[in-house]
């Protein structure tokens, strides 16, 4: 990788391909400019592009509940109540 500098200023665009741009832009677009980026108007992704972009997301984003779940120990069944401790 080369050193961060204006130089690097907008590679991106020879970088990404512009279903990857109008991805990043749909995904990211407010917090781009928030941070004062300009989009570049590509076109939104197709729906499957949206879906398998969120697949992919979504496994990382339930990591943490994941890990929290596995730092309660095994999991134990509940058992069905028996007929004999049903109310009468």
């Amino acid at each position: 990788h080369a050193e961060v500098g204006t130089d690097r200023i907008g590679t991106w665009r020879q970088r990404l391909r512009p279903w990857e741009i109008g991805l990043v832009e749909a995904v990211l677009g407010e917090r781009l400019r928030a941070y004062g980026y300009e989009l570049s108007g590509a076109p939104e992704p197709s729906a499957g592009q949206r879906l398998r972009y969120e697949l992919a997301t979504g496994r990382h984003r339930l990591a943490p509940v994941r890990r929290l779940l596995g730092s309660l120990g095994p999991r134990r069944a509940l058992a069905a109540p028996s007929s004999s401790s049903a109310p009468r």
